[in-house]
C-alpha cells in the first residue's frame, strides 16, 4: 500500500492511503493524524493527496467514516465528499474463555 503523508518539518504527522484501488473506484482509509497536530490542515493535506491521485487515475474516491467522528466528517465534506449512504458498523469480537468471565 502506498501512503500519502503530511509533514511538520521533517516529521510525518498525518497519513492516508487507498486500501482498494480498482479502475472505477479507490477506497481511502488508514487516515490518521497525530493528536498533537490535529485541526491544523495536515489531515486535509494527506487526504487531498490520495484523493487527487485517485481522480487523476480516472477513478472515483470514496471512504467510510463513523457518523460520530464529527471532525473527520467535517474535513471530508470540506474536501468535496458527500454522504451517499448510511450503513451500520458490524463487529465480531472473540469470546472470553469461561475462566476469564469471572
Amino acid at each position: 500500500m502506498r501512503y500519502h503523508g503530511a509533514l511538520a518539518g521533517s516529521e510525518v504527522v498525518s497519513i492516508a492511503s487507498a486500501y482498494i484501488r480498482m479502475r472505477e473506484v479507490w477506497v481511502i482509509g488508514g487516515v490518521y493524524t497525530d493528536p498533537r497536530y490535529r485541526s491544523r490542515g495536515y489531515g486535509k493535506t494527506a487526504v487531498s493527496s490520495v484523493t487527487e491521485a485517485a481522480l487523476s487515475a480516472g477513478a472515483a474516491a470514496m471512504l467510510h467514516v463513523a457518523e460520530g467522528n464529527t471532525a473527520a466528517v467535517r474535513l471530508y465534506r470540506r474536501l468535496g465528499y458527500r454522504v451517499v449512504r448510511h450503513r451500520p458498523w458490524v463487529f465480531c469480537r472473540p469470546q472470553q474463555a469461561p475462566e476469564e468471565r469471572g
